[in-house]
């Protein structure tokens, strides 16, 4: 499949369902405003699902995993060998997040975007590499337009996934060591804040090692903003991206760093 669909703008929030549904909330025998955020979080939810009564009963959960070239520059405590190892603790059920996937009922399925050890053929696990990693953005582009182009497809295929699923609520997220100075490189651009304001050190990385994190951005922040501009241009849907709706999107890449995002939103605004 193409990337024609990275074009197409995000569905809109639809505002009649989203009045209803306030009206409604002055409607319960409750002081007003008393549930605080749960009341717009619910109206919001209204306007993303398209009804009055929105439901979070079917979550759908993908993590994605890919290991960042950029590890070798001593931004983390851990080895590379840890991102696949973890990707076949998620298959076990071992993860943190296995464990409050099975609370929630929800299903809970891994990508491999892309570790440097591929990983194995496990229960799921789904693979959609665009690499064995990528290249160290601290001396280097990391990534290719055309390795892009297969994370941002494994990330709407897991959107697809989740809505042909009949799911309401579709949550992203990441695993894959240094993926912090990455994700920090790329919105400190996105931002224009400082590295030292946006990250600390990570995961088990000490104090002396956050000047390294900073040192990676700086040394790359002009040439990760110019890569960004011409993304922005080259996918025209970024430029209209909301993400103080969206919290973060779903796991995927550019020329110089992984875009790294968490999502938790109705899969149908998606498509």
């Amino acid at each position: 499949m193409g990337s024609e669909w990275i074009v197409n703008k995000i569905k809109a929030l639809d505002k009649t369902v989203m009045e209803r549904a306030g009206e409604r909330q002055q409607q319960l025998t409750k002081p007003l405003g008393s549930l605080g955020r749960l009341e717009a979080l619910a109206i919001q939810l209204s306007g993303m699902q398209g009804c009055d009564l929105p439901s979070v009963e079917g979550v759908h959960i993908s993590i994605f995993a890919a290991d960042h070239g950029v590890a070798a520059s001593g931004v983390s405590a851990f080895p590379q060998e840890v991102t696949v190892q973890m990707v076949a603790n998620f298959s076990a059920g071992g993860a943190a997040i296995s464990v409050l996937a099975e609370q929630l009922g929800a299903h809970l399925e891994v990508i491999d975007v892309g570790t440097v050890t591929e990983s194995a053929d496990l229960p799921g696990v789904i693979k959609q590499r665009a690499g064995p990693g990528t290249a160290n953005l601290h001396h280097e582009d990391a990534m290719s337009l055309a390795q892009l182009e297969v994370a941002m497809e494994a990330g709407r295929a897991a959107v697809q996934r989740a809505v042909e699923s009949g799911l309401q609520l579709f949550i992203g997220g990441d695993m894959g060591i240094a993926n912090t100075t990455a994700a920090a490189a790329v919105s400190c651009s996105l931002l224009n804040m400082k590295p030292v304001d946006l990250a600390g050190p990570g995961t088990g990385l000490d104090s002396a090692g956050s000047p390294i994190k900073h040192r990676c951005w700086r040394r790359h922040w002009h040439a990760i903003r110019g890569w960004i501009n011409r993304l922005l241009r080259y996918y025209a849907v970024l430029a209209v991206l909301r993400l103080p709706l969206l919290r973060v999107l779903i796991s995927t890449a550019h020329s110089r760093a992984y875009l790294r995002w968490s999502m938790a939103i109705s899969p149908q605004l998606l498509l």
